[in-house]
């Protein structure tokens, strides 16, 4: 995670609790692509949580949110409404440290860090 010593924090505390924890595909995706070693870090992350695929149903679902907030002009990516729409469907907080990306998006419940 480059350095991010607040997000490796975050994870130490959540996991500390026990907490189920889900990655969507995105997050992996993200993480994993800014590792100096991708196919590793995919791999320990794969392996330590469950990896949630975008189905059909989390693509409508982003979909009908990204093609709201386009028209609002508060568009933060279709990444980032991936990972949000996962959270919405499993009634999942979304942890990230990032509020501007995911403040609009209606029902999401947010735990920042």
């Amino acid at each position: 995670m480059r350095g991010e010593s607040a997000a490796g924090a975050k994870l130490d505390e959540l996991t500390g609790q026990r907490r189920a924890l889900r990655v969507p595909a995105p997050v992996l995706l993200e993480v994993a692509g800014g590792a100096q070693r991708p196919d590793e870090a995919a791999r320990r992350i794969a392996a330590s949580f469950p990896i949630i695929p975008l189905d059909e149903q989390i693509a409508r679902e982003g979909a009908r949110i990204g093609s709201t907030l386009l028209r609002k002009g508060r568009f933060p990516g279709w990444t980032d409404i991936a990972i949000a729409a996962v959270a919405l469907r499993f009634d999942e907080e979304l942890v990230s440290r990032n509020e501007r990306h995911f403040r609009d998006i209606p029902g999401l419940r947010l735990e920042k860090y």
